[in-house]
């Protein structure tokens, strides 16, 4: 079952790697083959020259020693290049399945890529890579696998060929067959009990990494923080040195404990498989030996089948380490296999967006409910809700009243648990999930900005004319900032890549906002957009919305009652359920949910 598994574990992981590097097998499989062919070619002539020179026949000696180095330099020339190659390979078949793991990450379901499990798997891979090693390492197993293979094939082959080496009317042990087959009987025992003393010891060690799992991650979360100035000043104001240096500790201690165990365990293993070899080498000597002195092989032969044995016990230790060591790794790094090639089950819509210059998109909730997969707490229960054409909405409601997923199901970040969602009367799951997309221009909540030039942020690395950049920030209210910065729009924002400037949470969401403008999609959400402003940066904000929308279809969600009364349309959420709508001034007059939450806050501004 194991070696089923293995092998299926291989293919995947082949066909990974062989996509983008095809040639990548055939030099693994012409290097190893040189590699394993070398040490027998020269074991052959070696034998040869001997017999040859101990019956003193010099001059037919110089045609084996030229073939010889000729076989040897042409061997040793194909290994070294395809050793190379492979070096270069390793590292270029690691890039390319890290940037397909990218590239896969990017564009699979939110809802998907945001499940525990999914992000569980990553962070054993990567904890497995930074253990045990990665990619580039179980390439190298496989060539080392694949060379060793064949060096143990070439001894078979000698060691076979002793069998024709026996005196059939002879009743002497060294004479007869049953040396050579008592030579086999205990490599074959020896192989086996050393396969079952390895295997025991690297599942204790697969044991041991799943019970370091979380203390690895812990360990390196906490060395990251040593060198993330952003956490910098809360360690020193709050004096956390000794919080953070208790906890390294404790887990530094009790992973060097577990290895410790682990270690003791597997050198008892080790070295009884080291035993079991030199006693099975030093069988073969005397073995060997016997025939040489009963006459059954000569001088040269003695020193052949001698190398040809004690390379096939190397190469069997050396099979069975890089066997355990295969397996091992191919328990985490086949998740890379699964991840890539995981189906986008929900984003097969097809259909393409109707490019209107008037900006009509209109979108209906119908009997929309919503709960998170693996729960069964309904965060939207039966929404039914029409965003008409070019006006202006505000969502709101208390914490957690589901006002941010109602968001992320009309973004398709995810689908509805039931009913449906419709644009212009076609259901979005339809849609071509990319084209979809280019409808949203949104600043969600919890935006990211990237620690990349600004002009990157706002273009997102399309080639662009300045002009269009220094109007939206001029919309959004930052312009006069970025003019002030030394690169300008080509100045790096923060400072994880090296040189950058810091900028305020306020400044920041600026710029989030000129990015939505910027993308210019005909739908614009905003999700908090003015939290982290100052009263009178918000204040523009709320002069200049129609400015800044210019007409088009825009969701506003705020806890700030204030921010809605320029909206055409309010929507309250609790529980769930839409509970009210309307105007400011007619939600007010209802004396409802609405007027509560505003009323609430007016207090403090009275």
């Amino acid at each position: 079952m194991k070696f089923k598994k293995v092998w299926h574990d291989s293919i995947s992981f082949i066909k990974l790697i062989k996509t983008d590097h095809p040639n990548i097998i055939w030099i693994i499989v012409m290097g190893a083959l040189a590699g394993a062919a070398g040490p027998f070619t020269q074991l052959f002539f070696y034998g040869r020259v001997l017999n040859k020179v101990v019956k003193g026949q010099y001059q037919e000696c110089i045609l084996d020693i030229i073939i010889l180095l000729t076989a040897a330099l042409i061997l040793n020339l194909i290994k070294k290049a395809c050793d190379q190659s492979v070096i270069v390979l390793r590292e270029a078949c690691a890039d390319t399945i890290y940037l397909k793991t990218a590239e896969k990450a990017f564009t699979m379901e939110y809802e998907e890529f945001e499940k525990t499990e999914t992000m569980d798997a990553i962070r054993r891979v990567q904890g497995g890579e930074n253990s045990s090693g990665g990619i580039s390492n179980q390439i190298q197993s496989i060539y080392i696998l694949i060379e060793k293979g064949f060096s143990i094939l070439f001894s078979l082959a000698f060691v076979i060929s002793l069998f024709t080496h026996v005196k059939t009317d002879s009743r002497n042990f060294f004479s007869s067959i049953w040396s050579s087959l008592l030579i086999i009987v205990v490599f074959t025992v020896i192989f086996l009990i050393s396969l079952k003393l390895s295997a025991i010891s690297y599942k204790k060690f697969y044991e041991v990494e799943k019970k370091n799992q979380h203390l690895n991650s812990l360990g390196e979360y906490m060395l990251a923080l040593m060198y993330n100035y952003q956490y910098g000043k809360d360690i020193r104001i709050y004096s956390m040195q000794g919080l953070l240096d208790h906890y390294l500790k404790s887990i530094m201690k009790n992973i060097n404990s577990i290895f410790l165990k682990w270690s003791t365990t597997d050198g008892v293993y080790t070295g009884v498989i080291v035993l079991l070899t030199q006693l099975t080498s030093g069988l073969v000597y005397v073995i060997l030996g016997g025939k040489a002195i009963y006459g059954v092989i000569n001088i040269g032969e003695v020193f052949m089948y001698a190398g040809a044995i004690l390379e096939l016990t190397a190469s069997i230790r050396s099979e069975i380490v890089e066997y355990n060591s295969f397996y091992y790794r191919t328990e985490y790094l086949n998740t890379y296999y699964e991840f890539i090639n995981k189906p986008n089950s929900n984003y097969t819509g097809t259909l393409p967006i109707e490019k209107r210059s008037d900006g009509e998109y209109e979108f209906a909730f119908e009997n929309v409910s919503f709960w998170y997969p693996g729960t069964s707490s309904k965060i939207l229960d039966n929404i039914n809700l029409t965003f008409k054409v070019g006006q202006k909405y505000a969502i709101v409601g208390k914490n957690g009243a589901g006002k941010t997923t109602l968001i992320k199901l009309l973004c398709r970040l995810y689908d509805p648990t039931e009913g449906r969602i419709l644009l212009n009367g076609i259901d979005i799951k339809y849609y071509d999930y990319e084209e979809y997309t280019k409808v949203f221009s949104v600043v969600f909540q919890d935006f990211k900005l990237l620690a990349l030039p600004l002009s990157d942020n706002l273009t997102i690395g399309e080639t662009s004319e300045e002009e269009g950049q220094w109007k939206v920030l001029e919309k959004a209210g930052i312009r006069n900032r970025i003019e002030s910065m030394p690169h300008k729009l080509n100045t790096q924002l923060y400072k994880n890549n090296g040189e950058g400037v810091e900028v305020s949470g306020g400044e920041a969401q600026k710029i989030a906002i000129a990015r939505a403008l910027y993308k210019d999609g005909p739908f614009v959400i905003l999700d908090e957009p003015t939290a982290a402003l100052d009263p009178i940066a918000e204040a523009e904000i709320y002069e200049n919305f129609s400015t800044i929308v210019e007409g088009k279809t825009a969701i506003y969600i705020s806890h700030r009652m204030s921010s809605c009364k320029f909206c055409d349309n309010i929507i309250v959420i609790d529980g769930g359920n839409i509970s009210e709508r309307g105007t400011h001034e007619k939600l007010l007059k209802e004396n409802g949910i609405y007027a509560s939450l505003y009323n609430a806050q007016a207090q403090y501004y009275a």
